[in-house]
């Protein structure tokens, strides 16, 4: 307010125009630039954040499972075996590292051999089999009298591609 202004905002030549209007753009593509860095961060903020969260609701359901009192096995729709728990382990007699990789017929008697296919059809279908009595075989050859509930596992775009046993 004291001092008087030693120059003016007002351009009164074309060479000074051009300056002020790439001063301008300098200016507004900087402050893109700063945005669009700032942006992705917090993008990758919440990314993380979602992946510390699936992470933690796997690891959840993993000791649920193994955990759980109950034999719980993973299989594809071609029937090899995926996943087996501890109280599968008990049951049946096999450790977790001479079935994974087998084919579920491994437990079932010859004569119901035939169940699987009415079962995979069922659950292909998206049909849960719930409370099915039927015999199974331990690694021993001992049967089991057990009742399964079978449920199609889905993948993230909801296409069933196996089922789990309880």
């Amino acid at each position: 307010y004291l001092l008087p202004p030693i120059g003016s905002i007002a351009v009164d030549s074309n060479p000074d125009r051009l300056l002020q209007a790439v001063l301008a753009l300098t200016g507004i593509l900087f402050s893109s630039i700063c945005e669009a860095l700032h942006r992705g961060r917090r993008q990758a903020e919440a990314d993380r954040l979602v992946a510390e969260a699936g992470q933690l609701a796997s690891a959840r359901l993993a000791a649920i499972v193994e955990g759980s009192g109950d034999a719980i096995v993973g299989k594809s729709l071609d029937g090899t075996i995926t996943s087996w728990n501890l109280a599968a382990e008990t049951l049946f007699g096999y450790n977790a590292v001479e079935i994974l990789g087998q084919p579920i017929a491994r437990l079932f008697p010859p004569e119901l051999i035939h169940e699987e296919d009415g079962i995979i059809a069922r659950v292909t279908r998206g049909e849960i089999v719930a409370h099915y009595e039927t015999v199974r075989l331990r690694k021993d050859g001992r049967r089991l009298q057990v009742s399964l509930t079978v449920s199609p596992i889905r993948d993230r775009s909801g296409r069933i591609i196996g089922a789990s046993k309880i």
